[in-house]
């Protein structure tokens, strides 16, 4: 069995990957990594392309009772749009990436529970960051999650 941790990553991953245009949504998410990577090292097809990440600032353990816990988990949600060949600084290069954070926020409020793999969970929204001479532009936010634990399930 997977430990409570992994199982929000991945619950938080499949969330993501259903950003697509045939569920509904603006975009269409190229690839969700749970690795931090460069835009260089990212394949061409797989942009836009959002990342599941742990968060720098470190989760916050609470005992219960003498057998539960509570973890206040901060994850990290980032996305990277890439064209070399679009203006960026274009109506239409902002109107991508405000539909990609329209998105995210979406999927990741659809179900703050994903699944029951934690209690609850509330985003903060990050900056974005436009960078025309690369032609990438880079979205990220946070995404706290209350997941209650027993001994039991260490």
């Amino acid at each position: 069995m997977a430990n409570p941790r992994e199982l929000i990553f991945a619950a938080i991953t499949a969330q993501i990957e259903k950003i697509r245009q045939e569920n509904g949504y603006y975009t269409d998410v190229g690839t969700v990594y749970r690795v931090e990577m460069t835009a260089d090292a990212i394949p061409e097809g797989a942009f836009p392309a959002v990342f599941v990440l742990d968060s720098l600032a470190g989760g916050e353990l609470t005992p219960i009772d003498a057998e539960g816990y509570q973890l206040r988990l901060p994850i990290g949600i980032a996305a990277i749009t890439k064209s070399g060949t679009s203006d960026l600084t274009s109506s239409a290069r902002h109107t991508e990436i405000n539909n990609l954070i329209h998105d995210i926020w979406r999927v990741l409020l659809e179900d703050p529970t994903f699944g029951g793999a934690c209690k609850d969970s509330f985003m903060s929204d990050g900056p974005t960051f436009v960078d025309t001479e690369r032609g990438e532009a880079l979205y990220n936010c946070n995404i706290v999650v209350n997941l209650f634990f027993q001994r039991s399930d260490l």
